[in-house]
């Protein structure tokens, strides 16, 4: 835990490597700056100068383009589309065009990638003693590390500049392999990733020096035993003097060394190749095909099991800069991984140590600046916020401050700049944690400050005072209550919970941070929130009791509380009364129900016909197949079909407006069949269920073609919908 503001300060701002202030640039400075740091990839740095150059006047087609790609590096990915779709009305260039043009395409997938069920969480790898490294496993759970200077400009291995001496070894922790004294005496510039055989030799790639006249000599793959490390690495014959040969992985199921290369045969770049090993006998090398291989560099691969991880530089998908992907050697699927994996920076490198525990290497801490080691752990999605976002009050001139996210160990786990009106978001939060937000200012800054942190439905859960110190300022730590209040309150989740919106309207008009305590018909507890700025509050979760209580302190008796739909439209309006609470009748006393066991085997009613959206059921890019995470919910569904056999459902799946609406109307159609036949091969009767897909035709809000809307927007009409009848002689028969 932080105890010290001045230390924690202090921390931060040796983390930061942000670039000076640019008050003062010229227009045509200011331009150029920005296309800098975006073919530098510094992200946050030119997203900084950015900011005062849109005001400068910069229009060029390359500024364009940057300027698409840096929100998109900043997560807004909806504002980058819209940005390159207006670029291509306007372009007279091809080349421009046809970049824009790849450009949406790939943040289209990215967009997909944001309702993957994959989460991890991430954090700096805190056994390292230097930056700028990547780890090769070779002697059971001991490491050794690659380390090197930093440099301005990123260099994949093994080209090199007269700003560093290269990659040297270096132990992980304080295990120092007796053999690496030995390699260490080897005339060599580099050395790059290595890997261990079945027999305890080891495969590395160097970089060796020649003797003058000095000549361009290419990384090799040299093989040698630690036992005997006095004799010489000897050079694999297979490549070739005049190919570059790096990264060695082996497959112990297949027997064979993966490995990149540039030599002949290849798509362009360095792709990856297999050659079989036996007895110190190679074979040929085998490309590994277009299904992994690009015209782009594919890197660093690293077999574990059936998965193939790799790192790519290609243009047509990823997040930019160099992203790992993963290749399944058995069923021949390639799968770029989601964030926070993946970010705009370069991220590389993917490791898997014995004993289990994944790591990588990426720039993203330092704003592209040099590379550190993260470790990251597979978590299960539903201990993850999509964003932790908040906005501060009372700062100015925000577009130079950092907001850094911090936890309880001190650890920097994320970074980003705040945007103009001084909001911010954080990615993939885990849940249940301790955390600061720590703001540093390049500038002296002095007053109070407030930080509102929002849920995922834009509301206010948590105000945080603060004051800016000598070099920046800390929020006090925030308690898994302070932003993930949603989750802990409604713990249990049934696939027949409701949401519940409302909006607070009292005698002197809409009023933000108004607590608001929802109670069910014996007066227990169910859930509290807090009002926005337009007096609107949600409840997520809620199980479909008939009937609710809401209460919120100061209530008069002229105050009203207008229960409201997804699109804003009033549903009821309810006063308060002699007590001062809003009782809220959900189903009406005459309308049909029926009375069911949910698959928490709890005893709820529910309005005949109704109908509830089911939680995320995912589905694998562009395709329609039900993925593990979506199988969790559909299973759920079996369990309350199999508790109730008395009743049959019919489930409508809806689409957003983007992408052509046949498109959308087919995928829908496909992914809802895909549903159907999950719960026919999970025993339920046909006759129980019936099935559309709907497409964008019934959009709950203003979010059609053309018109631009927030992710948050468009997610609300991306949605499976259940109706639940009950099963009548006359239905059996109909099906028969």
């Amino acid at each position: 835990m932080i105890r010290n503001k001045s230390i924690a300060l202090a921390l931060i701002a040796c983390l930061s490597l942000l670039a000076g202030a640019v008050m003062g640039m010229e227009v045509d400075s200011l331009c150029h700056a920005v296309l800098a740091k975006h073919r530098d990839g510094q992200w946050r740095e030119a997203y900084r100068i950015m900011i005062q150059a849109d005001s400068a006047g910069c229009n060029s087609s390359a500024y364009s383009f940057a300027k698409a790609e840096i929100w998109a590096a900043q997560g807004e990915i909806d504002k980058a589309m819209e940005l390159s779709r207006k670029a291509i009305e306007a372009e007279s260039s091809t080349e421009y065009s046809q970049k824009f043009s790849t450009l949406i395409a790939r943040l289209e997938q990215l967009r997909d990638l944001q309702e993957s069920s994959f989460s991890a969480e991430i954090r700096p790898h805190k056994k390292s003693p230097n930056k700028d490294y990547m780890l090769a496993w070779l002697e059971g759970e001991s490491a050794v590390v690659l380390k090197r200077s930093p440099q301005r400009e990123y260099q994949y291995f093994p080209r090199r500049s007269a700003k560093t001496d290269g990659y040297r070894l270096g132990p992980a922790d304080e295990q120092w392999p007796e053999w690496i004294d030995e390699l260490r005496e080897w005339p060599a510039l580099e050395w790059g990733p290595a890997c261990i055989l079945p027999d305890s030799s080891i495969v590395m790639a160097m970089q060796m020096k020649q003797p003058r006249p000095a000549r361009t000599v290419k990384a090799q793959l040299y093989h040698f035993h630690p036992n005997e490390a006095s004799k010489p690495p000897k050079r694999l014959s297979f490549c070739e003097s005049n190919e570059t040969c790096l990264h060695p992985s082996y497959d112990s199921k297949r027997k064979v060394l993966i490995y990149s290369s540039d030599r002949k045969g290849g798509l362009g770049g360095m792709d990856l190749w297999a050659v079989s090993w036996k007895e110190d006998e190679w074979g040929e090398p085998i490309h590994l095909g277009a299904e992994v291989n690009s015209d782009a560099h594919e890197l660093f691969p690293h077999v574990d099991g059936d998965s193939l991880f790799y790192s790519s530089e290609r243009l047509e998908m990823g997040y930019g800069g160099m992203d790992i992907y993963l290749y399944n050697l058995q069923t021949k699927e390639n799968t770029l991984l989601p964030a926070p994996i993946n970010s705009p920076y370069h991220d590389f490198g993917f490791q898997i140590s014995p004993e289990g525990r994944a790591y990588a290497a990426t720039n993203r801490f330092s704003d592209g600046r040099f590379d550190a080691i993260y470790t990251f752990l597979w978590e299960d999605r539903s201990l993850f916020f999509e964003k932790l976002s908040g906005q501060i009050q009372g700062i100015e001139d925000a577009g130079n401050v950092v907001a850094h996210l911090v936890n309880d160990q001190g650890d920097t786990l994320q970074s980003v700049l705040l945007n103009k009106d001084a909001s911010f978001s954080f990615d993939h939060v885990r849940g249940l944690r301790q955390y600061q937000v720590v703001l540093e200012s390049e500038e002296e800054r002095e007053g109070p400050l407030q930080m509102d942190l929002f849920d995922s439905s834009g509301q206010v859960i948590k105000t945080v005072k603060g004051d800016w110190g000598a070099s920046g300022s800390i929020f006090e730590l925030l308690t898994p209550e302070d932003y993930f209040l949603e989750r802990i309150e409604t713990e249990d989740e049934s696939i027949l919970d409701i949401e519940i919106i409302g909006k607070y309207l009292s005698s002197e008009g809409t009023e933000k941070g108004v607590r608001i305590i929802m109670e069910d018909a014996e007066g227990n507890e169910v859930a509290r929130s807090l009002t926005d700025d337009e007096g609107k509050f949600i409840f997520k979760s809620v199980q479909a009791e008939a009937q609710y209580q809401f209460s919120a302190e100061g209530v008069r008796l002229d105050d009203e509380i207008h229960i409201i739909d997804q699109s804003g439209r009033v549903i009821q309006t309810i006063s308060p009364d002699e007590s001062g609470e809003f009782v809220y009748v959900r189903i009406d006393p005459d309308v049909k129900t029926i009375t069911l066991t949910n698959e928490l085997r709890k005893t709820i009613k529910v309005e005949e016909g109704s109908a509830f959206k089911l939680p995320q059921v995912y589905f694998e890019l562009n395709r329609a197949s039900v993925t593990r995470a979506g199988a969790k919910v559909l299973d759920k569904l079996v369990e309350l079909l199999n508790n109730n056999p008395g009743v049959r459902v019919e489930l409508y799946g809806y689409t957003d407006s983007r992408g052509s609406a046949d498109y959308n109307l087919k995928l829908s159609q496909r992914r809802i069949d895909s549903v159907m036949e999950y719960l026919l091969e999970a025993g339920i009767d046909a006759r129980r269920m019936g099935g559309e897909g709907r497409g964008e035709t019934q959009l709950l809000n203003h979010c059609a073609d053309g018109v631009e809307c927030s992710e948050q927007e468009h997610a609300i009409n991306r949605r499976t919908e259940l109706k639940i009848f009950e099963i009548t002689p006359l239905d059996v028969k109909d099906h028969e």
